[in-house]
């Protein structure tokens, strides 16, 4: 699997990403915004360098047992996501909604990996 684009939904929760696969031209981060960790400082200027900002969706009604975490649904779907990368307990309940699979990091990580 080759992830070509991010979804950064972090302006939502700090952490959580909605991700599709699709080609999306890269584009510099700025200094500003890079983090003070160097793996983290890595992760995170990929997903700047690939992310587009979507409008999200309404969902009908309520879909995740913490209604707050439905916004990253609505992201996704809005994004037309593969997948929503999360530690989020509630999301990981769900395992996926539609077609889109919920995952760890550390899952997710090994998706990329295959």
């Amino acid at each position: 699997m080759t992830v070509r684009e991010f979804v950064d939904c972090s302006g939502l929760c700090d952490g959580d990403a909605a991700l599709k696969a699709r080609r999306q031209p890269a584009r510099p981060m700025p200094e500003s915004k890079k983090h003070p960790l160097p793996i983290l400082s890595s992760i995170l200027e990929v997903i700047e360098l690939y992310s587009e900002m979507v409008e999200p969706v309404s969902l009908a009604g309520a879909v995740c047992s913490d209604p707050d975490d439905d916004k990253f649904l609505e992201a996704a779907l809005a994004a037309d996501a593969d997948y929503v990368v999360s530690g989020d307990a509630a999301l990981l309940r769900l395992k996926n909604y539609h077609p889109i699979q919920i995952v760890r990091p550390a899952q997710f990580l090994k998706l990329l990996s295959h």
